[in-house]
């Protein structure tokens, strides 16, 4: 089956750019200028990846982003950046939104196609996602909800991608290029400090159990292991406590 992406920038000329680079390597590419057209068009169609340019007309892509992330039937489509700002930090404030990728303009058509067929293999060739649950903390991977107690998180797809990962790893410290490779995959370039920006922005979601996730100085971050949850967190969940491996969560 054909993988289908949306490119959303306020500019036609590069909108049909894209288009057509990607229809030419075997893509179904549709393309829209703003960010309310974008929200439309994938309430209808089950797009693979979304391409947004940052600065857009209506929202930021910043913005639209967090729309995506935050609703149940985006929140499983890669996003990938588009803009001109190349400066480390815009970099690693996007990738901390949770975007899936961040490509500098003007870029190479050859390495464009690359990027984005890494990212649908990445998805399609997931495992099977379990369940998880260490102590107050609990993880549904099939519907992305997340809860402690029974008090629900809001977060974006990559913090709960990356909360499930170190729930995942039963207490094991995790070094920063364990959690690169399994979060945001061995294509992808990310900065070590955009790893501890999303960490901080994971623990102030996490409320009173921002304590269990222990930075290892020097090493990496673990979740703190429970064999047992907590009376509060057994009255809402009774399935069977276990922990897998890193590798085979994503």
């Amino acid at each position: 089956m054909t993988s289908k992406i949306l490119v959303v920038d306020s500019d036609e000329a590069t909108v049909n750019d894209i288009k057509a680079l990607l229809n030419g390597a075997g893509f179904f590419c549709v393309g829209c200028h703003s960010g309310e057209e974008c929200l439309r068009r994938v309430a209808g169609v089950p797009f693979d990846i979304i391409v947004t340019e940052i600065e857009l007309p209506d929202m930021s892509g910043t913005e639209l982003c967090r729309v995506l992330m935050y609703d149940e039937s985006t929140a499983h489509i890669p996003l990938v950046f588009l803009s001109r700002l190349s400066s480390e930090v815009d970099r690693v404030v996007g990738l901390s939104l949770g975007a899936t990728d961040y490509v500098v303009k003007p870029f190479s058509g050859r390495e464009f196609v690359l990027r984005m067929k890494a990212i649908l293999r990445r998805t399609k060739n997931a495992a099977p996602k379990p369940l998880l649950t260490n102590g107050v903390i609990r993880l549904d991977t099939r519907s992305h909800r997340a809860w402690v107690d029974s008090v629900p998180l809001r977060l974006t797809k990559l913090e709960f991608k990356l909360l499930a990962v170190l729930v995942g790893a039963g207490g094991h410290v995790l070094k920063r290029e364990q959690i690169i490779e399994t979060v945001w995959g061995t294509d992808a370039v990310v900065l070590d400090r955009t790893v501890d920006a999303h960490i901080r922005t994971l623990r102030k979601k996490m409320g009173e159990a921002k304590v269990e996730l222990e930075t290892v100085q020097g090493v990496g971050y673990r979740i703190c292991q429970h064999t047992k949850p907590t009376r509060k967190a057994s009255h809402t969940h009774t399935q069977e406590q276990g922990y897998t491996n890193v590798n085979d969560l994503f």
